[in-house]
């Protein structure tokens, strides 16, 4: 995507309306690990270092059995229902997880993300950086 106004048509047009499932996700080759993500699992989206979308996962990482599958062997769901417009910083929201002790890892300068335990207090951390 080239745009911001990219990613929000993605995520708020093709998404919840064009995927067939309605919320599937490609992912590129070693994007998240087969088992790196679970039903109901909190999601953050990130464009140019600023948070654009939170949601939830409706499903786990599965293999990508379409024929076009190009650059993406597998794929996850969104839940269409749960994607919500975000604000503020990747270093942002790394520095409330810090803060809060949930975070030993830097997430801005690498490709690769936690896993976080679900947790009241990474509840409120993720619910604070909805845009309202």
């Amino acid at each position: 995507m080239r745009t911001e106004a990219d990613v929000r048509e993605f995520f708020e047009d093709y998404l919840p309306h064009e995927a067939s499932p309605p919320g599937r996700f490609q992912l590129t080759r070693g994007r998240i690990a087969e088992d790196g993500l679970s039903i109901g699992e909190k999601l953050v989206f990130s464009y140019q270092s600023k948070l654009v979308y939170l949601g939830h996962a409706a499903s786990g990482v599965a293999p990508n059995t379409e024929p076009d599958n190009g650059e993406c062997p597998s794929f996850f769901l969104v839940d269409a229902q749960r994607i919500y417009r975000a604000r503020g910083t990747l270093q942002d929201f790394e520095d409330a997880l810090r803060e809060k002790g949930l975070l030993q890892k830097n997430i801005v300068k690498s490709q690769g993300w936690p896993r976080l335990e679900d947790s009241p207090e990474l509840d409120k951390i993720w619910q604070s950086f909805r845009a309202v």
